[in-house]
């Protein structure tokens, strides 16, 4: 595709990669941000992870909400959102409620981009690109992590917390001007028109199981690496190196995605991809198991998330297999959010429980029915469109 016909597409995975970032912008800074606001322990982590719980209960209404609108200029709301969010952080006075409450503004704003960014990318490809950008937009969560683990931790050794949250808000307030310009610039075609019927019979029965499926993935991924940085500290590795080991194991995310997308670009469908997944237990068991040296340990760990990455983007990229048109897939990837915040916000605490983060060979047999029923539920996902009478991408 040539270089012009990507430009709205780069700056809507461009919006996701923010969006990321604001949801892991807390994590590097947490020391300053609970010092700055004498938070308690619990009150730190619920400003972490205030953003996926939202997503884990608004992702699907937010994304009936986009069903009856163009999700190109909301992308630029949802940007604006956090900027204002973000940059009022820096001028809060010293007070938990205020700090959780624009952390709460701020998942606002991350909802419209994660829910309304795949719909947009559809209307901006043609409908033969559009599984393959789909794909990549796999690349904004690892990639928008990556970016916060990188800046914030530079912010926290160098400048502070505050001049990190201004940063990243003013990388917002920009690009949500050039979202918006592009949203409104020409060649813009009209939002996708429902057909009738569409507004009172959604199509849930793939969108439903493709979203089981990625909760199922979202659970042992979100749950490992989770889990990683203290198993690695029990072998012996000081904190720093046993994070910085996590976030060169987490990026590999990221080649997972870009493979996905080109696959798609050959032919290969969704469906197929999805299998990469069934590989992760036996990496389990060599990653969790002590008898393996470190680096082949880490190594191990960074590949499953590679098939984690296939897998995911398999995911998105087969939105359009579980929706009768373009109107409908603001709805299927709401639902596929909520539920994959769902089983991020589940699996590390099952996880934990169950290792007694002792036994630490049981993550590999607790990744088995995890990877099983999220292989058969995305697989069969496309099955239940199909069966339903309708092919094809969407309209």
């Amino acid at each position: 595709m040539p270089g012009r016909e990507w430009v709205r597409p780069a700056s809507t995975i461009a919006a996701g990669v923010l969006a990321a970032a604001a949801l892991g912008k807390v994590g590097p800074v947490s020391a300053q941000v609970g010092l700055a606001f004498g938070l308690s322990p619990f009150a730190l982590g619920a400003t972490i992870s205030l953003i996926t719980l939202l997503a884990a209960v608004l992702a699907a209404p937010a994304g009936q909400w986009l069903r009856d609108r163009d999700p190109r200029p909301w992308l630029a709301a949802g940007l604006a959102v956090i900027a204002v969010a973000g940059g009022a952080m820096t001028l809060a006075p010293p007070s938990r409620a205020v700090l959780i409450g624009l952390r709460a503004v701020e998942g606002a704003g991350y909802l419209l981009i994660v829910v309304g960014g795949p719909g947009a990318l559809v209307q901006q490809v043609s409908a033969a690109r559009a599984r393959a950008a789909l794909a990549l937009w796999g690349i904004c969560t690892p990639a928008g992590l990556a970016v916060s683990a990188a800046a914030g931790g530079l912010a926290a050794g160098r400048a502070g917390w505050q001049d990190w949250f201004a940063a990243l808000a003013a990388a917002c307030a920009v690009l949500a001007g050039v979202v918006l310009a592009l949203a409104r610039g020409p060649g813009q075609g009209a939002p996708p028109a429902p057909p009738p019927a569409d507004r009172r019979r959604p199509p849930l029965a793939g969108a439903l199981l493709l979203a089981c499926g990625f909760g199922a993935l979202s659970l042992m991924a979100v749950a490992i690496l989770s889990l990683l940085p203290t198993y690695l500290i029990q072998r012996g590795l000081p904190a720093a190196a046993a994070g910085a080991a996590t976030a060169a194991a987490a990026a590999a995310s990221i080649p997972g995605n870009a493979c996905a997308a080109a696959l798609l670009r050959r032919g290969v469908r969704p469906g197929r991809l999805t299998c990469s997944m069934l590989a992760c237990p036996a990496l389990a068991a060599v990653t969790f198991a002590r008898a393996v040296p470190l680096p082949a340990a880490v190594g191990a760990a960074a590949v499953l998330v590679f098939a984690v990455g296939i897998a995911a983007s398999a995911a998105y990229a087969s939105l359009p297999e579980v929706t009768r048109s373009r109107y409908d897939l603001p709805l299927a990837n709401g639902i596929m959010i909520q539920l994959g915040s769902v089983g991020g916000l589940i699996g590390p605490p099952v996880f934990a429980a169950v290792t007694g983060l002792r036994h630490w060979p049981l993550i590999a047999y607790l990744s088995i029915p995890a990877v099983v029923v999220g292989a058969a539920a995305m697989a069969s996902a496309t099955l239940a469109r199909h069966r339903a009478g309708a092919g094809g991408q969407p309209r």
